[in-house]
C-alpha cells in the first residue's frame, strides 16, 4: 500500500512553501483601529504603510460600525494586499494543559475534541458553533499533560470579518486574540535571560512569561480597576508571573498606554530593566531585518499585537496561534489513510466524466458571456443615462452659483466651493442622488454607488476639501434585490459640515 503521507512530504519538499509574502494585519481594539502591511524578502521584514483611526468603543461589537472602521483604514493604507489578518477580542484563548502525555500521537479528530473539551467553559457561544485551533508546547518530558495554546472563535464572528473583508478582494488567513499576537511580538530564543512582556490596553492588561527553551506559556490577563492605580496592578502582575516563574531580568512593556514613566515606575518597583517595546529591537531578536517602504512614522507600542501577528503569518514564529476558517484538503487527507482508496476511486470518476463536463462547459460558455455582457451593458447604458442627467443639474448648479455670488454674503462662499469641487471628485461607479441642507453648515449627501470601497474615497475626498470642517458617513445599506436587477447596489448618505 502506497505510503500517503511519505507522498506528500516529498511533494511539499519539492514545491516551494504557498504562506503569503505579503499581508495586512489589523487589530480592532476598543477606541481605535491599526493596521500594518508587512512584506517578507528572505530574512527581510519590509513594512509598506501603517496606518490607525479613532473609533467609537462600541465599534468593535458592532459589525456595521466594524465595517466602516475597515473601510477607512483600508482606504489610508493605500497599498494592495490579496490576504490579511485580524486581532480582536473576539478570539478567546487560553493557555492549558491537555491529558495528554508528551509525544502520544493522537489524530486530528481526537486532538481537536480535548481542544474544544478544554476551552468550553470560558466560551460564550456553544463549542459545536465555534472553530478552534492550538498550538503544543514541547519540552515537557516526564510529565503526564502536554501544555498548549488554544484559540477558539464563534463561526459566525469570524464569517462576518472575512465578509468585510472579502469585499475589498482580501482573503482572511487567520484571527488572532490579544494573547496570541503578543506571545510572539517579543522573542527570547538564544538568549541567556528571560523576560516578561505587558501588553497596556484601554481596558485591560495582558502579561506573559517569555522563556528561551520554550513558546510562552505563563500568561496572565487582568481588567483594570479603576480605584486602583494602573502603575500597582501592573507591578502586582509581574510580581505573580516573577513568583511562577522565578526572578525575572528584563521587562518589555508595550501596548497604547506604555510611557516612559511608566517603565521608569515599574523598574523602581521591581529591580528589573524594564524597557518600551520598539519593532527595530523586536525584529533584531528575530534575526530579520527590519525595512520600511518610505517614510514610516507613528509605530508607537501600541503596534505590538499587530506587527506580532504579521510575525507568525509570515512564518518567522510557527504555526500561528490563531484560528482559521480554511480547511486543508491535503491536511485530511494525510491524517486519514483508509482514506486514500476513496480519493483514488474519486479521481477515477473525475476522469471518466471530465469530457462531458468539457463539453457541456463550452456549448453554454458563449451564451452565459452574452448574457453577462447585456447585462453589463445595462448597467453602462444605465450609469451614461444617469452622467447624462447629472451634467444637466451641473450646469443648471453653475448658473446658480454664479447668482450665489452677487447676492450672498463672503461666509456662504465655502458652499460654492463645495458645489464646485464635488463632481470632481465623484468616482466614475457612482451617481449622487441629492444634496440637502439640513441646518446652516450641515448637508446630506445622498447617492448610490457600485462599490463600498468608492463611497469612503468620495467620501475620503470631501475631507480632503477647504470648505469642509467634516465628513462622516452616516449610512451604507445594501438596496433590496427581490423586485429585479439593481443597477447600484449599494446606497449611502454622507454628512458634511462646512466651516464657517
Amino acid at each position: 500500500m502506497l505510503n500517503l503521507t511519505r507522498i506528500i512530504s516529498s511533494l511539499k519538499s519539492v514545491f516551494p512553501s504557498t504562506g503569503p509574502r505579503k499581508i495586512i494585519s489589523i487589530h480592532l481594539g476598543m477606541n481605535s483601529v491599526k493596521a500594518v502591511v508587512v512584506k517578507r524578502k528572505g530574512k527581510k521584514a519590509v513594512i509598506v504603510s501603517s496606518a490607525e483611526i479613532k473609533t467609537e468603543p462600541d465599534a468593535l461589537y458592532d459589525i456595521s460600525k466594524t465595517g466602516r472602521a475597515i473601510s477607512s483604514i483600508l482606504n489610508d493604507l493605500g497599498s494592495s494586499v490579496k490576504q490579511g489578518i485580524i486581532v480582536t477580542d473576539r478570539v478567546k484563548f487560553l493557555a492549558s494543559e491537555l491529558a495528554i502525555p508528551p509525544g502520544t500521537k493522537l489524530s486530528e479528530e481526537r486532538l481537536s475534541a480535548a481542544v474544544a473539551w478544554e476551552i468550553e467553559p470560558y466560551l460564550d457561544f456553544p463549542a459545536g458553533e465555534g472553530i478552534f485551533d492550538y498550538r503544543l508546547i514541547p519540552g515537557n518530558t516526564g510529565q503526564v499533560t502536554t501544555p498548549a495554546l488554544i484559540s477558539a472563535m464563534a463561526k459566525g464572528e469570524f464569517n462576518e470579518l472575512a465578509g468585510i473583508l472579502k469585499d475589498f478582494r482580501i482573503s482572511l488567513r487567520h484571527a488572532y486574540s490579544q494573547e496570541g499576537a503578543l506571545a510572539f511580538s517579543s522573542w527570547v530564543k538564544g538568549r541567556e535571560k528571560e523576560r516578561i512582556a505587558v501588553n497596556c490596553g484601554q481596558d485591560t492588561i495582558i502579561g506573559m512569561y517569555l522563556k528561551a527553551s520554550e513558546d510562552p506559556f505563563l500568561i496572565q490577563r487582568f481588567p483594570l480597576e479603576p480605584a486602583i492605580l494602573f502603575e500597582d496592578q501592573i507591578a502586582t502582575m509581574v510580581q505573580e508571573l516573577s513568583a511562577s516563574s522565578g526572578e525575572v531580568k528584563e521587562i518589555i512593556i508595550a501596548g497604547d498606554t506604555a510611557s516612559e514613566e511608566l517603565a521608569e515606575s515599574l523598574q523602581s518597583k521591581s529591580g528589573a530593566d524594564v524597557r518600551i517595546w520598539s519593532p527595530e529591537k523586536e525584529f533584531e531578536e528575530y534575526g530579520v531585518t527590519m525595512e520600511t517602504a518610505g517614510e514610516i512614522t507613528g509605530l508607537h507600542p501600541g503596534y505590538a499585537v499587530v506587527i506580532g501577528a504579521a510575525l507568525q503569518e509570515l512564518g518567522f514564529a510557527g504555526k500561528p496561534v490563531a484560528v482559521t476558517g480554511r480547511v486543508s484538503s491535503i491536511k485530511k487527507v494525510r491524517d486519514r489513510a483508509y482514506l486514500a482508496p476513496a480519493v483514488a476511486l474519486a479521481v477515477i470518476i473525475v476522469c471518466f466524466t471530465g469530457h462531458y463536463a468539457l463539453v457541456k462547459h463550452r456549448i453554454g460558455f458563449f451564451a452565459s458571456d452574452i448574457s453577462a455582457l447585456e447585462e453589463k451593458n445595462k448597467i453602462l447604458t444605465r450609469l451614461r443615462d444617469e452622467r447624462v442627467s447629472l451634467q444637466k443639474r451641473q450646469s443648471s448648479a453653475s448658473q446658480k452659483r454664479r447668482y450665489l455670488e452677487e447676492l450672498l454674503p463672503a461666509r456662504q462662499k465655502n458652499l460654492l466651493s463645495l458645489l464646485t469641487q464635488i463632481p470632481e471628485a465623484i468616482p466614475c461607479d457612482m451617481i449622487l442622488e441629492n444634496l440637502t441642507q439640513n441646518e446652516n453648515a450641515d448637508f446630506s449627501v445622498t447617492g448610490f454607488s457600485l462599490h463600498t470601497g468608492s463611497i469612503g474615497l468620495f467620501a475620503g475626498k470631501l475631507s480632503k476639501f477647504d470648505a469642509c470642517e467634516q465628513v462622516k458617513i452616516k449610512s451604507i445599506t445594501g438596496q433590496d434585490k427581490s423586485g429585479g436587477t439593481i443597477s447600484f447596489p449599494y446606497a449611502f448618505c454622507i454628512k458634511v459640515v462646512l466651516k464657517k
